[in-house]
């Protein structure tokens, strides 16, 4: 049953939920250029809310992962097959500010797998168990007052189309359908929006910015620079408050891209980081992390951000 439509806080004061999209497109307009000028554009900070105005503080999260279903997913899965996966970690705190990671899986993809340990079924007991790459126990270990979406891509399939997030204004209404039924979803929009995406993912992860549905603030692309190294070029010089990470094994087509774009960041005139710990507008890392582990690896150095100034002994240039 779809929840009936519930109060958000935004700015400081009370709208109903079902204003969303408008929320979300005024959102999109603050990191995109809404009036069709060129050249880069900024964000417009926000005054904070009046204290008296902010929702009253509530009791932390215990740490859970919820299964969505959604009235129009992304992609079809097999009954009983979650569309998307959200973690919460233990003491996540609703009325406190809060970001959004999000990961893109590659080929073959399972969020049942990917996102728990152990034994772990894709779908019921349908197939057979395969291990699961624990990436929400990987996710807490950042330690931020965080939630970690995982939405279902082409199933167990070698494909990286990204289905209906090609389609413009998708991510935006994908977004609002999750919020609508994840209770620990704030009702706050988040301060800082993470992209990820691993291997064949970097095909949604193009798509997640293409129509700028929503303000993307970072991409970070694990072992995943297969191609469109200039469309994340674009998308990253834009605007100074973006940010692009590049992190590839030192093999194959993920280092040739890296090194396309290290040359457009030249060209460009913007700094390249070689290391996470690095502020850097663009970062490309060689991960020594084999390909499948890249995520494993590195997800809970990324999601801390560059101001933790942590990170692993595996990166160099």
């Amino acid at each position: 049953m779809t929840p009936g439509p519930r109060e958000v806080w935004f700015h400081g004061g009370p709208v109903p939920r079902s204003t969303f999209p408008l929320l979300f497109s005024l959102l999109a307009c603050g990191a995109l250029d809404c009036g069709g000028r060129e050249g880069v554009v900024g964000r417009t900070p926000t005054p904070p809310a009046a204290e008296s105005s902010r929702p009253a503080a509530g009791p932390p999260e215990p740490a859970a992962i919820l299964l969505v279903e959604l009235p129009e997913p992304s992609h079809s899965v097999p009954a009983g097959a979650p569309h998307a996966l959200v973690r919460v970690p233990e003491g996540f705190r609703a009325d406190e500010p809060w970001a959004l990671v999000v990961f893109l899986h590659g080929w073959n993809g399972c969020v049942n797998v990917l996102m728990r340990s152990g034994p772990t079924h894709c779908v019921g007991d349908a197939r057979d168990p395969a291990e699961g790459w624990n990436l929400a126990e990987v996710f807490d270990g950042a330690e931020r007052n965080a939630l970690f979406l995982m939405p279902q891509l082409a199933f167990h399939r070698r494909d990286g189309d990204a289905g209906h997030f090609a389609d413009e204004g998708y991510v935006r209404r994908f977004l609002e359908a999750v919020a609508e039924r994840v209770d620990a979803w704030p009702d706050s929009p988040p301060n800082r929006i993470l992209l990820t995406a691993h291997s064949a993912g970097f095909e949604t992860a193009l798509a997640w910015i293409r129509h700028g549905d929503v303000p993307i603030d970072e991409v970070v692309l694990f072992d995943a620079l297969y191609a469109g190294a200039e469309r994340f070029a674009r998308w990253v010089l834009e605007s100074e408050d973006r940010r692009l990470v590049s992190i590839h094994t030192g093999r194959g087509s993920t280092l040739r891209q890296s090194g396309r774009l290290r040359r457009m960041a030249t060209i460009g005139e913007v700094p390249v980081g070689t290391s996470l710990s690095s502020d850097a507008r663009i970062v490309i890392v060689r991960s020594d992390a084999p390909h499948r582990d890249v995520p494993r690896a590195h997800l809970a150095d990324v999601v801390r951000g560059p101001e933790s100034g942590e990170a692993t002994p595996t990166e160099n240039q």
